[in-house]
Parts: structure tokens; C-alpha cells; sequence
């Protein structure tokens, strides 16, 4: 049985994004499954797809930008307490697993859309799903919000 405390700490939130192909790669046994193909910012190996985890949260593959998978947000954080890669935090209504020293990804998704609109576009700076990302977490406030209780894992 996993254990729970509260405690009170500051996380900065410097931005919201999907992982990459390599930050997934070095979080990967930190990361829960969720049984769904879900998007990485990277591109895939041409220039209408783009990279995505596929449903046994274990191989990395392409898909054409244009259809439609899970975004599962991840939050490029600096961790001004005792949160170790492992913990578990609450914020906004999700459940938030630290990755790496700093970052965080959500254990839920957030919505299912395609990359990019444009099947010729696999760049994430510039795709669709930056952009809804960005006014997900606007209207979240995500990068206002610094909480200062979280439920760990002890």
C-alpha cells in the first residue's frame, strides 16, 4: 500500500509542453502507462508525421500529424522543495509525476487532437498543438499557479 503525506513546498512552472523523444527516453521508467497513443513534440521521420508513444507506454513510432492521439502535458518545473523524481503532486485537478530534476508529466490526458492541421507540418513550435496546449494552460493558469501543498508519495 503506497502512503501519502501533505507537505508544503513552491514549485515554478516555466513552461507547459509535451516531452521529447529523449526526455522520454531517460524518464521512461518514471512514467505511468496509460493505455493510449499519446504525442511527443519531436518529429517523426518525415515531414508530415510527427513522434508518439503508443498504448503499452513502450515504443516510439511516427504518426501522420493529422491524427488524432492524446496530449498528455508535461511541466518544465524548478522544484524548490524535497519533490523527488517518483513523487506525486496535485494541481489544478491532475495528478502530476516528477520525471527528472525538472520536470513533471501529467498521469492523466488533457485532450485528443491531431498535431497539426497542415498533414505537411511536424514542427511542434509552430503546430496546432502548441498552440491549444499554450491556451489550455492559459485558461488553467498553469504557469500562475504555485502550489504550496502536494500529496507525495512517502
Amino acid at each position: 500500500m503506497t502512503i501519502y503525506k501533505i507537505i508544503t513546498t513552491d514549485i515554478d512552472i516555466k513552461e507547459v509542453t509535451l516531452l521529447s523523444v529523449e526526455e522520454y527516453q531517460e524518464a521512461k521508467e518514471h512514467i505511468k502507462p496509460i493505455c493510449l497513443n499519446w504525442w511527443l513534440r519531436s518529429p517523426g521521420d518525415t515531414d508530415y508525421k510527427a513522434a508518439f508513444v503508443n498504448d503499452d507506454n513502450n515504443y516510439i513510432s511516427s504518426e501522420v500529424v493529422i491524427k488524432v492521439l492524446a496530449i498528455r502535458p508535461a511541466l518544465v518545473c524548478d522544484f524548490h522543495s524535497k519533490l523527488e523524481i517518483g513523487d506525486m503532486f496535485l494541481l489544478n485537478g491532475f495528478t502530476w509525476t516528477v520525471i527528472s530534476d525538472h520536470m513533471a508529466l501529467s498521469d492523466i490526458i488533457a485532450e485528443f487532437r491531431g498535431f497539426n492541421d497542415d498533414w505537411k507540418k511536424n514542427k511542434y513550435e509552430t503546430s496546432d498543438i502548441k498552440k491549444w496546449l499554450d491556451k489550455w494552460a492559459e485558461k488553467k493558469e498553469i504557469l500562475k499557479a504555485s502550489p504550496n501543498k502536494h500529496r507525495i508519495r512517502e
